[in-house]
């Protein structure tokens, strides 16, 4: 069963502290400028930190 980005989101919101951040992996990759070399994925790929928007549920 596929979860929408709402539902993962919400799904996974219970399991969270608050001012925990957490990566689901359903933002694009960030531009080359953009990548921080201190932050990596599971993958081991470089992301970055970007404020997006905060979901309340």
């Amino acid at each position: 069963m596929a979860f929408s980005q709402d539902q993962l989101v919400r799904r996974a919101a219970p399991e969270v502290c608050d001012g925990t951040y957490v990566n689901l992996g359903i933002d694009p990759f960030p531009r080359l400028e953009e990548v921080d070399a201190d932050l990596i994925n599971a993958g081991k790929q470089r992301v970055t930190a970007a404020a997006k928007r905060v979901v309340g549920v």
